[in-house]
């Protein structure tokens, strides 16, 4: 396999070994090709991805198979989520501005490309990229930072390179990157080599969408904002960073009355349950519902009561207490 390619030599790794092995200008095969060697230096490039991935699918075709959602699966609107009036706003104006690339371009703006959903998990930032997405009638591509992080860094950067092509040849994408802090960590001298120049390929693919005529839009979730590579929030990448807290009394109570069971007693009151979970974020909220329909299926009985509930709610608390405090750590 061809690690790199200089004016008079390439370096080769083979089984054993890696090797610089000479020759006279330029050449046929490429880096990360497979090649044939002989007693005397290279022959020929037989493929031009490495051996190791042959067997593999073409980037490509994994980027398709493993991140696209289908269309009829994206079904979250902005209407069926109570809580985040704010981030949902902020959201209808960025699909506004997308619809209008075009027109922003000829007045000499640029339009957005990245938007970065910052805030404690469960918080609801993958709900609203999915409603995003639905809204705004876009393609959508779900990936998780760590996934597109392969052993090997040619076969990341390739596949991160398929993506983003594939995306911004549709009419209209978003590809979400979920802990894209996996993905775009402070670039350091400590940090493996690897991981910054994924990075920096990544920045590169960002910075290229303004010569492309699609209408992909980046987005981008992490709990550690401040753990992300400074030069990823410059203007170009993510130009809009929408923050989500923890929900409020009034949030808390919304969200338990908008996915309250049929199946529950009339007298179990949501804004009573608001009070007792404080601190909860909206996907512990929708788990209370769940926790709380088991408990009642075990004691043999079809209708939810406020005694479901209150288990429901001890038996939630400590993980959310754990949760809290692992955030009080991390600071």
């Amino acid at each position: 396999m061809v690690r790199r390619v200089e004016d008079t030599r390439s370096l080769v790794e083979t089984d054993h070994s890696i090797v610089w092995l000479q020759h006279d200008g330029v050449v046929d095969w490429a880096e990360w090709s497979t090649v044939e060697l002989s007693d005397t230096g290279v022959v020929k490039e037989i493929d031009a991805r490495p051996l190791r991935y042959r067997d593999e699918p073409p980037a490509t075709a994994t980027v398709h198979s493993r991140f696209r959602v289908d269309q009829s699966r994206v079904t979250e609107t902005f209407d069926g989520i109570e809580g985040l009036d704010g981030q949902i706003a902020e959201l209808r104006q960025i699909i506004e501005l997308t619809n209008e690339a075009e027109a922003l371009r000829g007045r000499g703006m640029l339009p957005i490309r990245g938007v970065l959903l910052a805030g404690e998990s469960g918080t609801g930032k993958t709900m609203l990229a999915r409603a995003l997405a639905n809204e705004s009638g876009a393609a959508y591509f779900h990936v998780r930072g760590p996934e597109i992080a392969s052993k090997w860094v040619n076969e990341s950067e390739e596949m991160l390179r398929a993506l983003m092509d594939e995306a911004d040849a549709l009419e209209r994408a978003i590809v979400f990157f979920d802990e894209i802090d996996s993905l775009g960590e402070v670039r350091s001298s400590t940090a493996h080599e690897m991981s910054n120049k994924l990075i920096t390929q990544f920045l590169a693919l960002l910075d290229g969408f303004d010569d492309k005529p699609g209408r992909a839009l980046i987005v981008g979730a992490t709990n550690r904002p401040d753990a992300l590579d400074p030069t990823m929030l410059r203007s170009g990448r993510f130009d809009r960073r929408i923050n989500f807290q923890l929900p409020s009394l009034e949030a808390r109570a919304a969200i338990l009355r908008a996915t309250r069971p049929k199946d529950v007693a009339a007298d179990v009151d949501t804004c009573e349950l608001a009070v007792l979970t404080e601190s909860w974020c909206s996907a512990d909220l929708r788990a209370l519902w769940t926790r709380a329909f088991q408990f009642c299926h075990s004691e043999g009985r079809s209708v939810i009561l406020r005694l479901d509930c209150v288990v429901a709610i001890e038996g939630i608390a400590p993980q959310v207490s754990a949760r809290r405090a692992q955030v009080a750590r991390l600071g």
